[in-house]
């Protein structure tokens, strides 16, 4: 079968049993998984608009069915290749229900990041953390409803906006500010929770070399102004190395979250408490 509908993915072949899981959304997650791949997962060579492309996707479902009636949960697992390369297929694969099968906030070990210092000399400009999985986790309710994402669902309970703009310095600038997400930066550990359900959750938790120049002025950057730019996007790029963003499709199929949020920043050896940037304000 055939996506249609996006101009860059004209030649994308995909299972039809697909459908039977993602049923209405199902269009949706073929254009978005295909526009946003790069390079053929068989042979690696980079994708140009010519090339008919296939999709393979492993979908993984709970075992035993949860007890809610009616309730779906799946967690998609998809390559884009070369047709030549690989033909379209799907694989279903049952996993012991455990909390990875039911909690999103397991995913962050899966998350790709950029970091982005202020663009400008602006004192309203903040820095910036963009990221994003390349596994979402998907809910379905009723059999034949849309899937709705964990992440983008939780985010939006915690007071993120949803975008469906690939714009990323207008969605920097109309963000809004939400005080349910907290982060904190810790030398070269930074973690970021939220209260969901009454309960603190911890929605991520990395860290990064704190040699990297680029970490460096990051940290600075956060410690001046004590917030946050924080961007989630399902069918974006990011490449850590580079700072690079790239929010289609993301942005066009209204994928990406974001909003301002708070960080406390522990001061380093006793050094001078952080200090809050005039242009934020909890």
């Amino acid at each position: 079968m055939r996506a249609v509908g996006d101009p860059g993915v004209d030649k994308v072949d995909w299972p039809p049993e697909l459908r039977v899981f993602k049923t209405a959304d199902t269009t949706h997650y073929v254009v978005a998984t295909a526009t946003s791949a790069r390079s053929c997962a068989t042979c690696s060579r980079p994708f140009d608009s010519n090339d008919r492309r296939s999709l393979t996707v492993e979908v993984r479902v709970p075992d035993p069915p949860p007890p809610e009636a009616g309730f779906r949960y799946r967690r998609f697992s998809a390559e884009v290749h070369h047709r030549s390369c690989q033909p379209p297929r799907l694989q279903v694969v049952t996993a012991p229900v455990d909390a990875t099968t039911t909690d999103p906030y397991t995913g962050e070990s899966d998350m790709h990041y950029a970091l982005l210092p202020p663009s400008g000399t602006d004192g309203d400009d903040l820095p910036g953390l963009v990221f994003t999985t390349p596994d979402p986790i998907v809910h379905r309710e009723l059999e034949q409803a849309e899937g709705r994402s964990a992440w983008i669902s939780t985010y939006l309970e915690l007071g993120f906006e949803l975008f469906a703009i690939d714009e990323l310095g207008w969605i920097t600038a109309h963000a809004t500010i939400t005080a349910t997400v907290q982060g904190a930066l810790d030398g070269a550990l930074f973690s970021l929770t939220g209260t969901v359900d009454g309960r603190e959750v911890s929605l991520l938790e990395w860290t990064r070399s704190g040699d990297h120049p680029a970490y460096r002025r990051w940290r600075r950057a956060v410690a001046a102004s004590g917030a946050l730019f924080v961007l989630y996007g399902e069918y974006v790029h990011v490449d850590a190395d580079s700072g690079a963003v790239d929010l289609a499709p993301g942005g066009r199929l209204g994928d990406i979250v974001a909003a301002v949020v708070r960080v406390d920043v522990v001061p380093r050896s006793g050094a001078a408490d952080r200090a809050c940037g005039s242009g934020w304000s909890p």
